[in-house]
């Protein structure tokens, strides 16, 4: 009986930690979530193919994203940073675990979305090159993403940036790959 007033205590603490959550959003104002430097909008969705295969992430609001990969699916809700974290003052969500289940496989999502601000594109292309772990593709127009998985920690780890140049856009980044990240928005979606 005792072990399994340990795993009733554990669902406890997950529910509470979900409950806590879920209402994040509605706790922020327009002002709070204006400042947040994301790239998704809700009922965005980016489809990329890296050298890991393809994924799917849908933005069901301001601070709820899902991840498609390998046949799964992670729901995450984001924490806006406070402040920059290695030029982002985007959104990211440290992996939270309570060990519960599943056991095996992967469950865990370690997300960062946010804009990155160069002076030259140059600068940019180098960002992506000292970050040579992650696996990105991206677009012309500065839309990078990233993923990978890392099993013994039963780890997603998925990054999606959007690089500016001089306060713009890109129209062109040098190894620019299209086709391999595309973007779909649900009619009246902004």
């Amino acid at each position: 009986m005792l072990p399994m007033l340990g795993h009733c205590r554990r669902i406890a603490l997950l529910v509470c930690i979900a409950s806590i959550t879920a209402g994040c959003e509605e706790r922020l104002s327009t002002s709070e979530l204006a400042r947040i430097e994301s790239v998704m909008t809700p009922g965005m969705t980016i489809m990329a193919v890296t050298t890991n295969g393809p994924i799917i992430i849908r933005a069901k609001s301001p601070l709820r994203r899902t991840y498609a990969f390998e046949s799964r699916t992670l729901a995450v809700t984001m924490t806006p940073r406070a402040e920059r974290w290695y030029g982002s003052l985007g959104l990211y969500s440290p992996g939270f675990s309570l060990g519960l289940w599943p056991r095996s496989g992967i469950y865990r999502a370690v997300v960062e979305e946010g804009q990155q601000h160069f002076n030259t594109s140059a600068e940019a292309l180098q960002w992506l090159k000292e970050r040579s772990w992650m696996p990105f593709v991206y677009r012309n127009d500065g839309l990078v993403v990233g993923w990978g998985t890392t099993p013994q920690r039963h780890q997603l780890n998925a990054e999606v940036w959007q690089f500016y140049v001089q306060h713009q856009k890109p129209v062109s980044l040098d190894g620019a790959q299209d086709a391999k990240v595309t973007i779909e928005r649900k009619p009246g979606a902004t």
